[in-house]
């Protein structure tokens, strides 16, 4: 009879310390990681419509890499899970409209060219794309500047060359890549980080 009772304490006394451990477990959500910034996204006609050009057309042949188009529908849902609240806008805003200003820049876009093709061989385009990213604070000052590089992949024709929709294809995977290292790299910063920590309203 003692065994079972000593079982039976000791049973009671796992099960208290197991439900003690979850109680005291803090229960994180995604949104508890975002910076508790107000961001603004800014996101000009002239960006959104930005095009990169490489090749000549005699030789290579003029390959058209519409990165504006891609960043625009890219990186707004890539930063939303970055800060607290982003907003879209065409312009930079009133001073008082975010605690942060995010201007994006096309800096290049590459591709590998067309090289050993014949009627077995598709082979894969790589396309690199490079984004620069500046953060402003209210004030208008540089709190965080930074070019991130993001590669996409696409099978050509037997010719080498891309229809339209697997250029797009490619451009879109080459953006979403650096939308994605934009986003990790903003969110581990420390200037941004601390920024958030300032805005924060003080505890009582």
């Amino acid at each position: 009879m003692s065994v079972i009772h000593h079982s039976s304490v000791t049973l009671s006394m796992l099960s208290a310390l197991m439900l003690l451990a979850a109680v005291r477990t803090p229960q994180t959500s995604s949104g508890d990681s975002k910076l508790a910034l107000r961001a603004a996204l800014v996101l000009t006609p002239e960006f959104c419509s930005t095009e990169i050009k490489q090749g000549d057309k005699v030789w290579t042949g003029v390959e058209k890499f519409e990165v504006g188009p891609a960043a625009c529908a890219e990186l707004e849902p890539a930063l939303q899970a970055v800060f607290r609240q982003v907003n879209r806008v065409a312009a930079s805003p009133a001073s008082d409209a975010a605690d942060v200003v995010i201007l994006p820049r096309v800096v290049s876009a590459s591709a590998t060219r067309r090289i050993g093709i014949t009627i077995f061989n598709k082979p894969k385009k790589d396309l690199l794309v490079a984004l620069e990213l500046t953060v402003k604070d209210p004030a208008g000052k540089t709190v965080w500047l930074q070019t991130v590089e993001g590669t996409g992949t696409a099978k050509g024709r037997a010719n080498g060359t891309l229809s339209k929709k697997d250029m797009k294809i490619l451009v879109d995977a080459a953006v979403a890549d650096a939308a994605t290292q934009s986003a990790a790299k903003m969110s581990s910063a420390p200037e941004l980080q601390k920024l958030a920590e300032d805005a924060a309203p003080a505890k009582p």
